[in-house]
């Protein structure tokens, strides 16, 4: 269930993951999920069984540090580690959308509808 929103924010409260992921598998039926990786389990001892695989080295949750601000820069320095190569080639492919006519759902398979197509206009290699 997904809350109204409050103070005009982008956030929603959700009040249950599996409501929520019900229809992230080919079957229905009732999964369970991870709230850390997302990923669904047939049975609640399987989702169990995973939990202690977010535990660690050090038997707690790992923690993400984010770098202040000044030291959050990464540059490649080891430049005598690469490969020297022959050639390069830069390319940029234009294209033009083209409306086209979808095809008709069918209650027997899954189908996709199609609304336009890309058609190449252009290109450019340096």
């Amino acid at each position: 269930m997904i809350t109204k929103q409050v103070d005009n924010t982008h956030y929603s409260y959700v009040k249950r993951l599996t409501a929520l992921l019900y229809d992230q598998n080919r079957h229905n039926d009732s999964k369970h999920f991870c709230e850390r990786c997302l990923h669904g389990y047939s049975r609640k001892d399987l989702l169990e069984k995973h939990k202690p695989e977010f535990k660690g080295l050090l038997k707690s949750p790992t923690r993400t540090e984010m770098l202040k601000d000044g030291e959050n820069k990464m540059s490649f320095t080891n430049h005598y580690k690469q490969m020297k190569v022959p050639y390069v080639i830069y390319a940029d492919f234009e294209s033009v959308l083209e409306k086209i006519a979808g095809c008709e759902p069918s209650q027997d398979a899954s189908f996709t509808v199609k609304t336009e197509r890309h058609v190449h206009a252009g290109f450019h290699i340096s």
